[in-house]
């Protein structure tokens, strides 16, 4: 992670903007890891049976037995 921190300051294209370019990087690195819980709860609502309880098997495989 320090190498590649490294490696991206020196490709930015202006040093002054190198802060700005910076947080760009580091959100970009970070939202999927804030979105993600979000998503998941909004696939397992999809998957989950009538009766409250996702069966383990059946809610992740696309083919029904």
């Amino acid at each position: 992670m320090a190498v590649d921190t490294a490696l991206v300051t020196m490709v930015l294209p202006n040093a002054e903007d190198a802060a700005r370019d910076m947080g760009v990087l580091n959100i970009a690195n970070a939202g999927p890891q804030i979105v993600a819980p979000f998503v998941v709860a909004a696939v397992l609502a999809v998957v989950r049976s009538p009766g409250g309880q996702a069966h383990p098997r059946r809610a992740l495989s696309p083919i029904r037995p």
